[in-house]
């Protein structure tokens, strides 16, 4: 009895070993993905010129930021709910400001992100808009209507954190 529990154990520990090995083998698979995302993001974000972000509740624009990568300045306008424009304002980004945006692209892979992401159950809801303009004035967008991108969280967040500094 005990030679029968001894081998079911061992078993069991060599199961766990190829478990783990193929869990770490598909984490590395993972991490070379994301790298090589990275290095793709980074040499398309070396060409972008402009970056407009824009959103929108029932048809109507809340809010517009158009970032000039090549003068570095921001201009940031918000809406009301019935179209009139409540404030504007441009700023010049500080270096790093302009960096952490740019890393933020970077790290999001925003030039890499599919032309549109659907919720297709929500009639209503936030419709936002991001339009990649190169140093060709080629142009590339991508929009959503309550469907985001994994990174999109993120980009926003670090977004509206330099939006806020710059309000000060």
């Amino acid at each position: 009895m005990k030679s029968f529990q001894t081998l079911n154990s061992k078993s069991i520990d060599t199961k766990r070993k190829k478990l783990i090995k193929r869990i770490g083998f598909l984490i590395v698979v993972l991490l070379v993905v994301y790298i090589i995302m990275v290095c793709i993001s980074v040499v398309k974000t070396n060409y972008i010129k402009t970056i407009t972000f824009s959103s929108s509740a029932y048809g109507v624009t809340i809010n517009s930021t158009e970032i000039d990568l090549t003068n570095k300045t921001i201009h940031n306008a918000n809406f009301h709910f019935n179209g009139t424009l409540q404030k504007e304002q441009t700023n010049a980004l500080s270096v790093y400001d302009f960096n952490k945006l740019k890393a933020t692209c970077i790290l999001c892979c925003v030039p890499l992100w599919k032309k549109t992401y659907e919720n297709s159950r929500i009639m209503d809801g936030d419709y936002w808009e991001i339009e990649l303009i190169d140093k060709d004035g080629k142009k590339k967008t991508t929009n959503g209507h309550e469907a985001y991108p994994v990174t999109y969280g993120f980009f926003l967040h670090e977004l509206k954190t330099i939006q806020s500094q710059l309000d000060q």
